[in-house]
C-alpha cells in the first residue's frame, strides 16, 4: 500500500491498514488457522519467548504488543525477522507497519496447501531449533 509518510497521522493510517487486514482474515480472503498462536504453541514456546523479548526490548505500547501477540506465527516471525527497531522515532508504529506489511504479503501468496511451521520458518530464513533472532 505504500508509505505512510504523506499521511497527516501515520499511526492512524497504520492502524487502519491493520484493521483492514484483520477484516480480510475474518472474511476468509486471508487463510488463517483456527487457533491463535497462544493456543498452538505451549506457554513458554520458543516463538512466544522471542515475541515477548522483542516487545520488552523495544518497549512497545500495549496496543502494538497485543496486536503482535494476536498474529499468526508466520506474521510474528516476519516482524521479528525485520530486526531491531532501535533508533526509530516510534518503535510501536514501526512494529504495526511491519505487521501490516507481513499480513499483506501473506494475503498475496497463492492459496496452496497449508504450510507447516518448519517450512514457514525456513522460507523466511530462520531455523526452527534456534528460533527467530534479531539484533538488539
Amino acid at each position: 500500500q505504500g508509505s505512510l509518510r504523506g499521511c497527516r497521522d501515520p499511526s492512524a493510517g497504520c492502524m487502519g491498514r491493520i484493521k483492514k487486514a484483520q477484516q480480510a482474515v475474518k472474511d476468509g480472503s486471508l487463510r488463517r488457522g483456527t487457533k491463535r498462536q497462544h493456543e498452538v504453541a505451549p506457554a513458554g514456546g520458543w516463538l512466544n519467548r522471542e515475541v515477548d523479548r522483542f516487545v520488552m526490548d523495544h518497549e512497545l505500547s500495549d496496543r502494538a504488543a497485543t496486536v503482535l501477540r494476536e498474529q499468526v506465527p508466520e506474521v510474528q516471525e516476519m516482524v521479528l525477522q525485520g530486526g531491531s527497531m532501535r533508533g526509530t522515532r516510534d518503535m510501536s508504529a514501526v512494529c504495526m507497519g511491519r505487521i501490516s506489511k507481513a499480513v499483506q504479503e501473506l494475503s498475496q501468496r497463492p492459496k496452496r496447501h497449508a504450510r507447516s511451521p518448519a517450512r514457514v520458518v525456513h522460507a523466511i530464513g530462520g531455523s526452527r531449533s534456534k528460533g527467530v533472532r534479531y539484533s538488539h
